[in-house]
């Protein structure tokens, strides 16, 4: 996945790959993941954990979305920013958490009842990552009939990626949805779960 880049500086988008490709062509030989990524757009892990911790909306937005780069060295910033005030960041860090598999279930579940429908919806995926929960599974099926594209996509997305048979009926539903984009990520989620 390609991130746009929100910092200061001639580097315009960064993927994961090539961050780990970066640290590698500068010398490193083979590194670990973990080891090779020192910096991230000039920054590291603690600059980037400051700023998700007490920069203004952009700042924290920025940091959310690029701390998984760091992966297990940034769980705890990404469960501080669960807690953030503003529902984007922390939709963005209950997203990485559950692409991380890692966290507590129960505390993720305390989250199915945010005041945000898409923090609920990332709050699900993370909760499943972890042990597939039938309340959780019907919040993220519930979201493949959101009014707008974003969350329906990544309910689908998610579901895929969470394996569970017992979102099939509702994705069969929503891969006749009338936008192509909900309908084939859909499509994708069915595909991955009966993949054998």
């Amino acid at each position: 996945m390609l991130f746009t880049s929100c910092w200061r500086g001639s580097l315009t988008a960064f993927s994961p790959g090539l961050v780990l490709i970066a640290a590698t062509s500068l010398g490193a030989a083979d590194p670990a993941p973990t080891e090779a990524i020192k910096r991230v757009a000039g920054k590291t892990l603690a600059e980037w954990t400051s700023d998700l911790a007490q920069g203004d909306l952009r700042t924290r937005l920025c940091a959310v979305r690029t701390l998984p780069v760091f992966a297990a060295q940034a769980e705890a910033a990404l469960f501080d920013a669960c807690g953030d005030k503003q529902a984007a960041v922390r939709f963005w860090a209950l997203a990485a958490l559950g692409d991380m598999a890692v966290g507590d279930a129960d505390r993720f579940q305390r989250l199915l009842n945010d005041r945000s429908h898409p923090v609920r919806v990332a709050a699900a995926y993370a909760t499943c990552r972890r042990s597939v929960q039938p309340q959780a599974i019907r919040v993220l099926q519930d979201a493949l009939a959101y009014p707008s594209r974003g969350l329906p996509i990544f309910a689908a997305d998610w579901l895929g990626k969470i394996g569970s048979p017992l979102a099939t009926q509702a994705l069969e539903t929503a891969a006749k949805h009338k936008d192509y984009h909900i309908r084939n990520a859909c499509r994708r989620a069915l595909r991955a779960i009966r993949r054998p």
